[in-house]
């Protein structure tokens, strides 16, 4: 149904947040199923697409999204991934990562980082280590922007501390591991987390693209700074993971997705 109307000419994005031992059949089954219906994305891709408006391949794109710099998310998934040649984009709260090991659970806790993982019988650190996530991103995996402390941009917070939160977690992230930083993620799907404030610092920001939730087609013409994606997790059984890529995930997001993709737009 999505091809008679879209034709291989859409990109869907999936977002994936802990990622427990347990559920990595469920995770398998999922990728397997990315890797036969879809063409993996990378940064440069979806930059061909969005801002080339280019796309010269014969299946519809995926990006596979890890939020929270959760160390569980690349231990349990990485070896997946690399079987099936996919991509990662690992979405990190830079403070998460750089906070001592044995403060990362208060830290989590705090921030409402939510892992599921029992961290008793875990090895610290809970966060991605920075050489991994630099080897990751050696590997060819995307690293974005999740803010500096998985801030939600609600409208109580001030000019400072939003720029702080958006602009800094790119150049920490930047200074730690010596990439380039394309991509930011926002936290949270709520709408009064969308705030005008930080709205415009994105908008100006020399970020590339910018995902919030909400689902929805990626097509030629979406904002390349409003890029819904659909929240999927492990635990979900394959049946599920079928069930949130139809359009009637779509359906359910439509008006708020469009509210927040107008408010976006209005503020450029």
């Amino acid at each position: 149904f999505q091809k008679l109307i879209y034709g291989n000419n859409f990109i869907r994005v999936v977002n994936y947040h802990c990622t427990k031992k347990e559920f990595i059949n469920n995770f398998e089954a999922h990728v397997k199923f990315y890797n036969k219906h879809f063409i993996c994305v990378d940064e440069k891709m979806l930059y061909s697409f969005l801002y080339k408006k280019e796309w010269p391949h014969n299946k519809p794109g995926i990006v596979i999204c890890f939020d929270d710099g959760l160390n569980c998310a690349v231990n349990n998934s990485i070896d997946i991934l690399n079987k099936y040649n996919l991509i990662g984009w690992f979405m990190i709260p830079i403070g998460f990562l750089i906070e001592n090991a044995e403060n990362q659970n208060e830290f989590r806790i705090i921030n409402e980082i939510d892992c599921y993982c029992d961290h008793k019988q875990t090895i610290s650190p809970q966060a991605i280590p920075l050489n991994i996530l630099k080897k990751l991103a050696d590997e060819g995996h995307v690293i974005g922007s999740h803010t500096v402390n998985h801030k939600r941009m609600s409208n109580n917070l001030n000019h400072d501390l939003i720029k702080y939160e958006l602009i800094n977690s790119k150049k920490i992230i930047e200074e730690s591991i010596n990439i380039n930083i394309q991509s930011f993620c926002w936290v949270g799907g709520e709408k009064e987390n969308f705030n005008s404030n930080a709205i415009k610092i994105i908008n100006e920001s020399s970020y590339n693209f910018a995902f919030g939730s909400d689902a929805g087609f990626i097509q030629k013409n979406t904002n390349p700074k409003a890029i819904g994606r659909i929240n999927i997790e492990t635990s979900y059984s394959i049946k599920l993971c079928q069930f949130y890529l139809s359009s009637i995930v779509d359906i359910y997001y439509f008006l708020r997705r469009r509210r927040v993709q107008k408010k976006i737009k209005n503020l450029i």
